[in-house]
């Protein structure tokens, strides 16, 4: 019989022990520890594994030594008989050394576990080619074949066999010819062996691991089992990552095989969701049940330990590397990961500053997406019945996006503003101050303050003026200075400043060379609503509905300024004067609730991304409205239209 056969005998009667160890859920513990720890020693022999990483398998599937050495004997015989079966197959030496482990075994069998010596173990692969597969560099495989990237000679026959025994086992779970969970313990020693000494043969090594791993993490029966695959899990994920570009090279970007080639951001994201959902810590599990708890009010208290730690990170590396290709589903995890972070830490302003700094890029992303769902836009104009067909695909998906974005958006706006010493003027002062004087004469940074501070509805504290001042010196409105930076954020920032200062004639000349300065018309829109904004916090409800139409026009699609138009209309509500009584006031400011109302409305239908802040405004309105009881002596009807001052809209009573 040929060495080959010898391995692969020993390489099956290793794969039994393995699977025959974990399948045995009925045993105690002590059992299943000494089973653990025998096919660790069969292990060695069988694969030729590097002994230390062996020993180290072992102590992590066995327990303590005495627990162990109460059935060690029965362990013994079990393993006894199907090592006689194996002794008829093999030749003289594979039987000599499978009687020295028996001999040793019944001999010893209370002796404390040992790290083994590479010197004792046998290697079936010759040591001079395993010291050139660990120590080739591949940085690139494209144009090599399998037999390239798995060695030569013996090494190559080996890890081929290997790799086809472990395919044969998943294809066997995958297609339910065997259970699942116990098709993928048989495939554990091989998939090891071909994933030491081959990995970079191919992704599907990878995808096909991940997914054993990930079933066994979940479908394990017992926590030792769990735990053991969930390392392994986290260990392949980490493999998988720092082997990717080589892997990555072997198949084209567009082609069949472009669903193998894959971003390091994509699988970070996959790692962190299996590390938050099948982490046994349970502070992480904690965090999960938060999570999925939708209850936003609820008050979860989760310390923050190196775990949690381990998941922020995490996410954080995966948005930075994604940008915008990064899921909705990865961002409300994302939001809710710093958020506790911040929680369980206030007392540390770095903690503050981070929280700070990552609620502005989730929000970013999510405004960027939300926007981009706008180009699938209802035509004012009759469609044909291939434009018909056309519109309805387009706005399925303008929907799909609105969903999947719309929900972390709304949690990053939410725990902003449930956090006021981090959302507060002071803090934001004190945050950015420094940092502006520190880049005063940088125009980017600068910019970027600005458009911050606008996104999160902060243009009237300090250190807004600060910076509007550094820009405009450093980047003078109508000036040169050179670089890519346009001058319109300069004549934005300077109108705001003179608004707050009430020079309103002023404000609405630089607003004017704002637009004309600006190429872009979703900007202008967004420029026009802010100064709105302004402007309606000042009192100026002229002016804020003037900018409030202007925005429109530029971008009908847009809702924010629909919506301030509906707490302009809000506010226009007659107060009093001579002759009114106190119910008619109340009817009145009703009407003018149902009016805002119907402008929320029209918002949502322009703008599904801002469904949620219309919504919230609509709630407010409804406190308003007209009281059911009293409509009845006043002879109106819910749904009938009313007018009042020519404003007209459909009745709603509470």
């Amino acid at each position: 019989m040929s060495k080959i056969s010898v391995f692969f005998s020993l390489l099956l009667f290793s794969i039994g022990i393995h699977a025959q160890d974990i399948e045995k859920e009925n045993v105690s513990d002590s059992i299943a520890a000494a089973q653990q720890a025998l096919v660790s020693d069969t292990t060695v022999s069988a694969m030729q594994d590097a002994a230390s990483d062996d020993a180290e398998v072992a102590e992590q599937g066995a327990v303590s030594d005495d627990d162990a050495e109460s059935d060690d004997a029965a362990v013994s015989d079990e393993t006894a008989t199907v090592q006689e079966q194996d002794e008829q197959k093999a030749e003289e030496p594979a039987q000599k050394e499978v009687a020295q482990k028996k001999q040793k075994k019944q001999k010893a069998p209370k002796a404390p576990k040992q790290k083994a010596s590479k010197s004792k173990s046998k290697m079936i692969v010759p040591e001079v080619v395993e010291e050139e597969l660990v120590e080739v560099e591949v940085p690139s495989l494209k144009g090599t074949t399998m037999e390239q990237r798995i060695g030569h000679g013996m090494d190559s026959i080996l890890i081929r066999r290997a790799y086809e025994t472990f395919e044969s086992y998943y294809a066997k779970g995958v297609n339910e010819e065997m259970p699942a969970d116990s098709a993928f313990l048989y495939a554990y020693e091989p998939w090891m062996y071909v994933f030491k000494r081959a990995p970079y043969v191919n992704a599907t090594l990878y995808k096909h691991g991940l997914w054993m791993w990930h079933t066994l993490a979940v479908e394990g029966k017992t926590p030792k089992v769990r735990n053991f695959y969930f390392k392994q899990l986290m260990d392949t994920y980490d493999k998988r990552i720092e082997n990717l570009d080589a892997i990555n090279s072997l198949y084209d970007e567009e082609g069949s095989n472009s669903r193998f080639v894959t971003t390091r951001g994509d699988v970070i994201c996959e790692k962190a969701q299996n590390f938050l959902q099948y982490n046994p810590d349970s502070i992480v599990q904690m965090a999960w049940g938060a999570y999925q708890d939708n209850n936003y009010q609820a008050d979860y208290n989760i310390p923050w330990t190196k775990e949690m730690e381990n998941l922020y990170q995490m996410y954080k590396t995966a948005i930075g590397d994604l940008g915008r290709s990064t899921r909705g589903y990865t961002l409300a995890y994302f939001v809710k990961t710093y958020y506790y972070r911040y929680k369980a830490n206030k007392a540390d302003s770095t903690y503050a500053t981070d929280f700070v700094n990552d609620y502005v890029l989730a929000k970013d992303l999510c405004d960027f997406f939300l926007d981009s769902a706008k180009q699938y836009v209802p035509s004012d104009q009759e469609l044909t019945a291939e434009d018909s067909i056309r519109y309805q695909n387009e706005l399925r998906i303008q929907q799909s996006i609105v969903d999947e974005y719309t929900y972390p958006q709304w949690y990053a706006d939410y725990y902003f503003q449930m956090n006021p010493e981090a959302a507060s003027p002071e803090f934001l002062n004190q945050f950015f101050m420094k940092k502006i004087e520190e880049e005063k004469n940088n125009p980017g940074y600068l910019a970027w303050v600005l458009k911050t501070l606008e996104s999160i509805g902060q243009t009237e504290i300090d250190v807004y003026d600060k910076a509007a001042d550094y820009l405009s010196a450093a980047r003078p409105a109508g000036g040169g200075g050179g670089g890519s930076y346009s001058q319109d954020k300069i004549f934005f920032s300077q109108a705001v400043k003179n608004m707050k200062e009430m020079d309103f004639f002023t404000a609405k000349e630089l607003m004017q060379q704002c637009v004309d300065a600006c190429s872009d018309n979703a900007q202008k829109a967004k420029y026009l609503y802010q100064a709105g904004l302004v402007a309606f916090s000042k009192g100026r409800i002229a002016d804020a509905r003037e900018y409030a139409n202007k925005s429109i026009s530029f971008n009908k699609n847009y809702g924010d300024p629909y919506l301030l138009l509906a707490d302009i209309i809000r506010r226009s509500a007659p107060t009093g004067g001579k002759g009114v009584t106190r119910d008619q006031l109340y009817w009145n400011l009703g009407i003018y609730c149902c009016a805002a109302t119907d402008k929320a409305l029209q918002a949502m239908r322009m703008d599904p991304g801002c469904k949620n802040k219309a919504q919230t405004k609509i709630a407010n309105y409804a406190r308003n409205y007209y009281p059911r009881s009293e409509a009845f002596f006043r002879g109106a009807k819910e749904g009938q239209r009313v007018s009042v001052d020519g404003l007209s809209t459909t009745l709603r009573l509470k």
